[in-house]
């Protein structure tokens, strides 16, 4: 598919979606799936003015994140992981879900929280604890912002930056925009900072705003051997105790974890551990390999009702059937223009 044709298929699924929350069959979806829980993965929450951030998929603007919120709270009840995993059982008068974010970005203190706060939403925020109160930058935020979108980076290059160890990670992140002559503006990375404490403690003092175990330096748990594991856990739940207290939840890195990983995650108090896979909570979920739902910059309200609702997932799931029926819709449409 070239350029021009995945821009025309991206403006008619942008289409299809409006229409079908115009006819509002994501309230359909909501009432169908009213037994399930929405847990929503965000990363980070910028200024909508943001150069920086244009094209980092990660970062969705302020604006977004606030009718996002609003539009939660109008239809679901949101509650903290706690209260949706002990009531998977019960029906309420509204379908349940849960806000997370995840890697501990400043910018969760300082666009996320007050937007948080302001409509009494809970939320949780997975921590990498090696990053906390330093300027250090995520490997790929490096990587977007010495690109600024005007080098492709490799996707063969940035899959294989997540199978290896973190230091690793950084030294080859760091040799490639060097070959490349790559620099990064320190005006643009400060906005891609971790959490420090002082902020950390404010929003766990708020009583909204929980923690949970992301590991100490953000590692792939699937490439680790199982000391190395339990070292990582062990050293991030010592951090989070000392700042926050005891954590009950864990979101393993890119979502990649697997049985061979299961005995270290037994091994700690997690009442639920987070993956990527995407999905609603139900009765029948692994706790330890819970699903979510992403949701990215540039998420419209049309698009983020289908999400939440569960549509969205349908819609994929019968994507050739339903790309059948455009088509077909499409082709009648024509027909009867003529």
């Amino acid at each position: 598919m070239n350029l021009n044709q995945a821009i025309g298929w991206k403006n008619i699924r942008r289409l299809i979606i409006e229409f079908l929350f115009v006819i509002k069959l994501p309230s359909l979806f909501r009432w169908l799936n009213r037994r399930r829980v929405v847990i929503l993965m965000y990363h980070g929450v910028m200024p909508d003015d943001l150069p920086a951030a244009e094209n980092d998929s990660l970062q969705v603007r302020t604006s977004e994140f606030r009718q996002q919120m609003e539009y939660l709270k109008a239809h679901y009840e949101v509650c903290t992981l706690h209260e949706a995993h002990s009531r998977l059982s019960e029906v309420g008068p509204k379908p349940r879900a849960v806000v997370t974010l995840d890697d501990g970005y400043g910018n969760n203190f300082l666009s996320a929280f007050p937007v948080l706060k302001e409509l009494g939403i809970p939320a949780v925020i997975f921590l990498v604890t090696g990053k906390i109160g330093t300027d250090k930058v995520f490997w790929w935020d490096r990587l977007h912002l010495a690109s600024r979108g005007t080098t492709v980076v490799e996707e063969d290059f940035i899959e294989s930056l997540k199978r290896i160890r973190a230091k690793a990670v950084d030294e080859q992140t760091d040799g490639y925009l060097r070959r490349l002559g790559l620099t990064i503006d320190p005006a643009h990375a400060k906005h891609y900072r971790v959490l420090n404490r002082d902020e950390i403690a404010e929003m766990a003092a708020s009583g909204q705003i929980e923690f949970g175990c992301h590991t100490h330096d953000h590692e792939p748990l699937n490439t680790l051997h199982w000391r190395e594991i339990e070292a990582t856990l062990e050293e991030s739940m010592t951090c989070l105790k000392t700042m926050v207290g005891p954590v009950r939840y864990f979101a393993a890195p890119y979502g990649e974890y697997d049985s061979y990983t299961f005995p270290s995650l037994q091994r700690y108090p997690f009442e639920l551990a987070m993956s990527t896979q995407e999905g609603l909570m139900s009765t029948s979920s692994d706790r330890l390999r819970v699903p979510r739902l992403n949701i990215y910059r540039g998420c419209s309200t049309a698009a983020f009702a289908c999400i939440t609702s569960g549509l969205s997932l349908w819609l994929h799931r019968y994507k050739y059937v339903c790309a059948a029926v455009a088509g077909i819709l499409a082709l009648l449409a024509g027909v009867l223009l003529i």
